[in-house]
């Protein structure tokens, strides 16, 4: 279902690693700056940022799938970046398919909520 999209975006998020967030964005600056912390605060500076920019592209990508449901779509995302956290540094690397598994499961209960199977919760 998301397998192409996803995969454009860990690719971008690749390109962007390795170019320290483009060459359009004050990137002098930015290496000037970071010479000067900590390589694990620089990590967690970049891995944080591909985060933030992995959920902007699933989110959009999910309401593109789900239109109206924006909302549903950001909390899905903000409590599995939580969960993705915790299992690792490179959270970036789970958080696509513990999305679309919180998702999937969402649209598995909704349609048995419908059927009359199992009450929403």
């Amino acid at each position: 279902m998301m397998k192409e999209p996803r995969e454009k975006t860990l690719k971008r998020l690749s390109r962007w690693s390795y170019y320290c967030d483009g060459r359009n964005s004050g990137r002098g600056n930015r290496m000037k700056t970071e010479e000067h912390l900590e390589p694990t605060a620089v990590f967690i500076q970049r891995v944080t940022a591909a985060v933030s920019e992995l959920k902007d592209h699933l989110q959009q990508d999910y309401e593109r799938t789900y239109p109206g449901l924006g909302e549903m779509i950001r909390n899905v995302l903000d409590e599995e970046e939580a969960k993705a956290w915790e299992l690792s540094f490179f959270s970036h690397l789970f958080l696509p398919d513990m999305v679309e598994a919180h998702i999937a499961n969402l649209s598995r209960s909704q349609e048995r909520h419908a059927r009359g199977t199992i009450p929403c919760v």
